[in-house]
């Protein structure tokens, strides 16, 4: 499990799920949350490049659970 933490409190987690890594974000202010599974490698590519505040726009075809 990793969790990042941007400027304005959302959270961006990650961890494995079999062969893939599940990844969420969270912002503070949701009762659910955005979640995506990915290749690993995608995931590690994602951060990579992190961008200092998250939206929704991070993860593209994400789904709410909530």
């Amino acid at each position: 499990y990793l969790g990042v933490v941007d400027a304005n409190d959302a959270i961006l987690q990650l961890y494995l799920s079999g062969r893939e890594m599940v990844v969420e974000l969270i912002f503070p202010e949701a009762t659910g949350i955005l979640q995506r599974r990915m290749p690993v490698e995608e995931a590690l590519a994602l951060l990579g490049a992190l961008p200092e505040e998250f939206t929704e726009a991070l993860l593209p075809g994400a789904t709410y659970q909530g």
